[in-house]
């Protein structure tokens, strides 16, 4: 590889950039199937392997009564189509990818705000694999709010319109449907899933329950009292394995620690603010995330992806650690979802595309500017994690590709790549240098090519 291409790609991350110009991938619906026109929403595999998607096409000889709408799944590994569903006799707004290349989708009313509301339609899961659709038979309610997958064999719950309107179902059609215990009283508006797939936040206008799993555990979640109801109310939420946060209407963070056991009010941030056309505006996430893979919280707006510092206590300063413009998708975020390990984050574009960031990347500062002799096997576990990102584009994979071989090949023959930590500054070895920019002393310190 050209050592200057190197050494430009390692610069750019050795520090959290200020922007994305570009995703590292972007996936264009007509570029995948000529029948997909749009992408409405999607959501990742459990592996992070696959993206499920719903949208609308044009799709020719469709049965009397088939909407434009399609279901399908995208392989991230090829940007290939895997699946693709048409035939729909109602709109789908929900989707959720429950592994083994099947998915679930929801009806929906984009009326459903209107006068017009169609309130007399059922509405119904159906449930997508390489043998066809199926309509979930003992399902039905009046709206669908929202579905999000959770433990089990390709199981997820459905939030709707009803009170304690949340249950658990399954592709299994051997598994009737099941409500989930602890949520009496509730209207769900916004829910929330931990990494595990076990605790379960289900928030409406006026409160908020954390329930594990199959009723064992519930909590109810106390609420500060700032605001209306209305501006109190819960717009997105997510939830870390020791911490739960929530954003209202008016933008306020309200983290709640070890929230199984909470009995205090949340801490609570300000409102986020920004200057718009009309002056100073509110601005709320489109969502938030808890990112394993950088062991911190997200929130996606419209033109960024900022890195979220929890705050210890209440009313403390609006803990953004990082933004990111993400230039790709400036003005236009309007649908995010982050893969399981929290290492991929997808968000649409006005072009109708899905641009996949590999957030994997931001795992690498520091250390990536360093001599390759200081760095650790820690450091060459992280990258062999980001190389393998499905979202990373090929320039990127193949400095990291170059990176992993020199670290192996340092660690398996115990080659002190680099200089002692007593000898003198300005010898050291890092990738991306050239034969003429740094001599060698001995076969063990020669330079990278």
């Amino acid at each position: 590889m050209d050592p200057a291409a190197v050494r430009d790609r390692v610069d750019a991350w050795s520090a959290v950039p200020s922007s994305w110009d570009t995703p590292h991938t972007r996936i264009r619906p007509e570029e995948l199937d000529e029948r997909i026109d749009v992408f409405r929403t999607f959501d990742f595999a459990p592996d992070g392997t696959q993206l499920a998607f719903i949208g609308s096409g044009s799709v020719e000889g469709l049965p009397p009564g088939a909407t434009d709408d399609v279901a399908g799944i995208v392989d991230l590994t090829g940007r290939t189509l895997s699946q693709l569903h048409t035939g729909f006799t109602y709109p789908l707004g929900y989707v959720a990818h429950l592994g083994s290349d099947t998915v679930a989708v929801a009806e929906y009313d984009p009326e459903s705000f209107l006068a017009t509301a169609d309130v007399d339609h059922t509405m119904r899961i159906h449930l997508a694999d390489h043998n066809g659709v199926r309509t979930e038979p003992g399902f039905g309610a009046g709206e669908i709010l929202a579905l999000e997958r959770v433990a089990g064999d390709r199981s997820f719950i459905v939030s709707t319109d009803r009170p304690a309107g949340c249950t658990v179902l399954t592709a299994d059609s051997d598994v009737p449907p099941a409500g989930l215990g602890g949520v009496d009283g509730i209207h769900p508006r916004a829910t929330a899933v931990d990494p595990e797939g076990r605790l379960i936040a289900v928030f409406d206008d006026n409160e908020g329950v954390l329930v594990r799993l199959g009723g064992a555990e519930a909590n109810r979640l106390p609420k500060g009292a700032d605001g209306s109801p209305r501006s109190n109310a819960t717009w997105q939420a997510a939830l870390s394995p020791a911490t739960l946060i929530s954003c209202d209407f008016e933008g306020r963070l309200h983290v709640w620690h070890d929230p199984l056991t909470a009995v205090g009010p949340p801490a609570t941030t300000g409102p986020r603010l920004r200057y718009g056309k009309g002056g100073l505006l509110r601005e709320r996430p489109s969502a938030v995330f808890w990112s394993p893979a950088l062991n911190r919280f997200l929130a996606v707006t419209r033109a960024h992806l900022q890195l979220l510092d929890v705050p210890p206590t209440r009313d403390e300063h609006h803990p953004v650690s990082a933004s990111i413009a993400l230039v790709g998708s400036q003005d236009a975020a309007t649908e995010a979802r982050l893969s399981p390990r929290g290492d991929v984050l997808a968000v649409d574009d006005k072009h109708n595309a899905i641009n996949l960031y590999a957030l994997g990347v931001l795992t690498l500062p520091p250390f990536v500017a360093r001599p390759l002799g200081l760095m650790t096997r820690h450091n060459l576990a992280d990258v062999i994690a980001v190389e393998q990102n499905p979202a990373l584009d090929q320039e990127s994979r193949a400095v990291l590709t170059l990176l992993r071989a020199c670290l192996e090949h340092r660690f398996r023959h115990d080659i002190g790549i680099g200089v002692p930590p007593d000898a003198p500054p300005g010898d050291a070895i890092a990738l991306g240098e050239t034969r003429g920019e740094r001599g060698y002393a001995t076969d063990a310190h020669r330079p990278l090519e």
